[in-house]
């Protein structure tokens, strides 16, 4: 849950101060109002075991309030409580950041690219970030060469970049999970206000199987949005009209349409074969048995 390990992030000297004053309230006779700030806003958030559940996560659908005045904490809580339903929780009242940017850090891409973390970043407050409500700008890290490119307006420096990939670096090695890991910007300073486990990595028994033999040679080294989009759609074009030419079943096209639409794939920005969908496609060849080793 978001409560306990917000509690474990103060346990790491590095960290520690990163993380914005907060109180767990396990229930709403627990809530006493003298323990905070007449002078402060808060942020009252949900901490429930099903928002971190590897299969059903929920992240996002209790309720949330932000910028609470001391006198309207009971009532934001008891929302929060009541949005739990048939469910069980906890209820986190954290010191607000009026932040100038927010967003949200994966220390491992959700798609199952585990040597790339990932940055989404938006102005304002994290709910329009999460929700979608403003434009977000994509930061792309390859962990391996220490490189990075983004998608989008470049709204953080390269050192903020940086410093953000070196704190989810921390926080990941001392919760040995991959975290998605939520964060505000305040007069320069980076704050963690939530994390949790990433709930979409890839089963191994779904593993995707990368290659950039040959293809190396065309795309060597980073490739821009436009380039990978042309890569695509290029290979998707011939190997359809392939298949058809192979089969000459329009059904069949149709079943493999969504592994055609991927003969290529990208990973830190970089062109590759997904090479699971070229076996579809071999496999429909005469003799395909003793070409591809099952």
């Amino acid at each position: 849950m978001k409560a306990e390990n917000l509690l474990k992030l103060k346990e790491v000297d590095s960290v520690k101060n990163l993380v914005p004053e907060f109180a767990v309230i396990g229930n709403f006779s627990e809530l006493n109002t003298d323990n905070f700030s007449e002078n402060k806003l808060y942020a009252v958030r949900s901490s429930c075991d099903v928002e971190d559940s590897s299969e059903s996560s929920y992240a996002g659908q209790f309720k949330t309030v932000l910028n609470v005045k001391k006198e309207d904490l009971k009532e934001a809580a008891k929302q929060v409580f009541e949005s739990y339903e048939e469910h069980t929780g906890k209820v986190i009242i954290q010191e607000m950041i009026s932040s100038e940017i927010s967003g949200v850090i994966f220390t491992a891409n959700p798609i199952g690219i585990l040597n790339e973390m990932v940055v989404v970043a938006g102005l304002g407050l994290g709910d329009g970030v999460v929700e979608d409500k403003v434009n977000t700008s994509t930061y792309y890290y390859n962990i391996d060469d220490k490189i990075y490119y983004y998608d989008g307006e470049n709204i953080l420096k390269n050192d903020v970049v940086k410093e953000l990939i070196q704190i989810a670096q921390t926080i990941k090695e001392h919760f040995a999970f991959e975290a998605d890991i939520e964060f505000a910007i305040h007069d320069g300073r980076i704050y963690i206000l939530q994390v949790r486990p990433i709930t979409t990595l890839k089963d191994v028994n779904e593993m995707i199987i990368l290659d950039n033999s040959n293809i190396v040679e065309s795309y060597p080294g980073i490739s821009l949005p436009l380039t990978q989009d042309f890569v695509k759609e290029i290979y998707y074009k011939v190997f359809r009209s392939l298949v058809h030419r192979m089969t000459g079943d329009k059904v069949l096209v149709g079943k493999m349409d969504a592994r055609l639409k991927n003969m290529t794939d990208i990973a830190n920005a970089r062109v590759y074969y997904r090479i699971s969908n070229w076996y579809n496609v071999l496999s429909l060849l005469p003799f395909s048995k003793k070409i591809i080793s099952i």
